[in-house]
């Protein structure tokens, strides 16, 4: 079963932008429907083999979001086709949110949901989240994210690989093992000041062998 999941949010200085997550859970079937009235499903979603964020997780708040669930080898043409069939029910304006699902091709399954306050027309949002949806697929179809936690907490910053990435690291090279690093926030801001972008970094401190990051699509950092 694939899992995609994207929201407009808005950050706590206003910033308008989209995140979004894709799971994959082979050999799982998915459900025959998602239920209007919760933010879960009733299946097993699996790990999350790729991510994205516009805006820094923690704090947001959700302006709309859209969900897919599809077979196995569902492709992003069929994403798009159910998409398509979606969005001619969701009106360019509306009196009450959007909040509904529908089965398109292939058993591709959307629900979608429309703050009415939103200043994105639904139908506005809704393409620019299946768009966002569906870059998440094909970069997921080709090789995972390494996925590092980002946690801040008693003036000190810690940076984890998530249990996904160790997962496929391990596969790669089994006799590795795994701990966090933490940086206290006053060599943070001299190491930013000195050499950049900090998080560009952190892999090399984590101690991963860089020659296994040919295996994956990227680095994305989330908040844990």
């Amino acid at each position: 079963m694939l899992y995609l999941t994207a929201h407009y949010v808005r950050g706590p200085d206003d910033r308008l932008g989209i995140n979004g997550a894709s799971h994959r859970s082979p050999g799982v079937a998915p459900p025959d429907t998602l239920a209007p009235d919760s933010l879960t499903i009733d299946a097993d979603i699996g790990p999350t083999v790729a991510t994205h964020t516009t805006v820094t997780p923690g704090g947001n708040r959700v302006e709309s979001f859209l969900d897919v669930v599809a077979p196995d080898g569902a492709v992003a043409a069929d994403i798009e086709s159910a998409a398509a069939t979606f969005l001619r029910a969701v009106p360019e304006r509306c009196e009450e949110p959007v909040w509904s699902h529908v089965s398109g091709e292939n058993r591709v399954i959307i629900r979608f949901w429309w703050n009415q306050r939103m200043e994105l027309a639904p139908g506005r949002s809704f393409a620019a989240l299946t768009s966002f949806a569906t870059e998440l697929l094909e970069r997921a179809s080709t090789k995972p994210m390494l996925v590092i936690e980002h946690a801040h907490e008693n003036e000190q910053r810690t940076f984890r690989l998530s249990e996904s990435s160790k997962t496929l690291l391990k596969r790669l090279r089994p006799n590795l093992d795994f701990a966090p690093v933490s940086i206290r926030d006053d060599v943070y801001a001299d190491y930013v000041a000195l050499r950049g972008a900090f998080e560009d970094e952190v892999p090399g401190l984590l101690l991963v062998d860089l020659t296994l990051m040919s295996e994956f699509g990227g680095v994305e950092f989330l908040a844990a």
